[in-house]
């Protein structure tokens, strides 16, 4: 009840068009200022991204205010829990093998020299080692939010997507140990954020945009 379609649609057509691509051309390519100063990683776009989509969301909640019923008469928090967790589940699964084709689409081919695909950075890359380390992120992460929030499911099912998220960066670089402890204390970091938001700052974010993919965004 808080925001009309054709609001939406102008916010993502401005982000879309307009914020990302200063993102992109900061950091997601290989002339960008920020890889040739700094040395920044990026490859499958965690900051430039989900980093970014996750901040401009605190700035559209803000304006937007809570859901009807979120906080109570003394202020405190309610939690809304899914009022399908099948959907739920299946939604997060569609989003998960998106990844897949999201990681794929980070690589380009590269005929002349092995194996063939290379990354944003041209630094040789090979799908299989990609797809090995997205599974492991959403596993590491799927567990991490099991423990982390004592088995709730929304956070469960939202960690494995912060732990894909944060570990997505270093993708083509990092070891398969690495991934999984950064995707599992990732889904804890999440987790802290987003009851931190919606407890102690009363932002209402329905789906914990801010805190998986803003804030993961960013640590990733």
């Amino acid at each position: 009840e808080r925001i009309r379609v054709t609001a939406y649609l102008v916010l993502t057509v401005f982000l879309g068009a307009f914020v990302w691509i200063i993102g992109a051309a900061w950091g997601w390519s290989w002339h960008g200022w920020l890889v040739i100063h700094f040395g920044f990683h990026d490859f499958a776009a965690s900051g430039v991204v989900h980093g970014i989509a996750g901040i401009f969301t605190l700035g559209v909640l803000f304006r937007l205010g809570p859901r009807i019923g979120k906080y109570d008469r003394s202020g405190g928090a309610r939690n809304f829990k899914p009022q399908n967790l099948h959907l739920t589940l299946m939604g997060l699964m569609i989003i998960f093998t998106g990844f897949y084709a999201f990681y794929a689409a980070c690589l380009a081919i590269t005929a002349g020299t092995a194996p063939g695909w290379a990354n944003i950075y041209f630094s040789p890359a090979t799908l299989s080692a990609i797809t090995f380390t997205i599974t492991m992120g959403f596993a590491g992460g799927f567990a991490g939010g099991y423990i982390f929030s004592k088995g709730d499911p929304f956070w469960t099912l939202s960690g494995g997507l912060a732990g894909v998220v944060t570990v997505s960066a270093g993708a083509d670089i990092y070891q398969p140990s690495l991934v999984m402890i950064l995707s599992f204390f990732a889904a804890g970091i999440a987790i802290w954020v987003g009851n931190f938001l919606a407890v102690r700052m009363r932002v209402d974010d329905a789906v914990g945009a801010v805190a998986v993919h803003g804030v993961m965004g960013f640590i990733g």
